[in-house]
């Protein structure tokens, strides 16, 4: 199974969770957009749960997170909403709404499917999260 790869530095941790800081340029790099892109470049701070592997702050580590986590995960903050916001649509025609009724119940059902996602993300999101694979020699 293909895994994303990616390295960072330990700068924090809580009771469950490490604070990783990566280098945005190098979590870019895979990305087809990179060059359009208007992100701007510099360090991101991700949040992984704490695993088997005793780390310390300032070590350098490598996560992963197999592809197909990453495709659900998009799937979950995108396919979703938009899914939801396309079928109300089509939903509200077939049922004779006007088009402006039919918007509305497609943004309601839109700004649903954002909650729906964020509780989802409370219960499972850890499941989504990279996990520290190694640490490295520095």
């Amino acid at each position: 199974m293909e895994e994303l790869v990616e390295y960072g530095k330990i700068i924090s941790s809580s009771d469950k969770e490490y604070f990783v800081e990566i280098n945005r340029a190098a979590a870019c790099g895979a990305c087809t957009l990179k060059d359009s892109c208007s992100v701007e470049s510099g360090k991101i701070v991700l949040r992984v749960p704490k695993g088997d592997l005793k780390v310390h702050e300032g070590d350098m580590v490598e996560l992963r997170i197999p592809k197909s986590r990453a495709v659900k995960a998009a799937f979950m903050v995108y396919g979703i909403p938009l899914l939801t916001f396309i079928a109300l649509i089509a939903l509200g025609k077939l049922l004779d709404f006007s088009d402006l009724a039919s918007l509305l119940v497609a943004f309601l059902g839109l700004a649903m499917s954002f909650v729906f996602v964020h509780f989802y993300d409370k219960k499972k999101g850890k499941d989504f999260s990279p996990k520290i694979s190694k640490v490295l020699k520095v």
